[in-house]
């Protein structure tokens, strides 16, 4: 799985504060938080509801239910 933004998309946060997560579900580490309106680069989803990014020069997790692909 390549970790490169895939046609140019990026993730914008929808909700106030945002956890970005290690792994794609509410359980995993918090490595960052991103504020609403915040913008990352989108590198793929999940079918169970998470926005993979690109945060800090590594891959990480927002849940959709709080962000959208723009």
């Amino acid at each position: 799985v390549s970790s490169a933004p895939q046609n140019n998309k990026i993730v914008k946060v929808a909700g106030s504060r945002v956890n970005i997560r290690k792994e794609p579900n509410m359980s995993a580490k918090s490595i960052g938080i991103a504020k609403r309106n915040a913008k990352l680069e989108y590198a793929g989803e999940t079918t169970n509801g998470w926005h993979k990014v690109l945060y800090k020069g590594q891959t990480a997790w927002i849940c959709a239910d709080y962000s959208e692909i723009i």
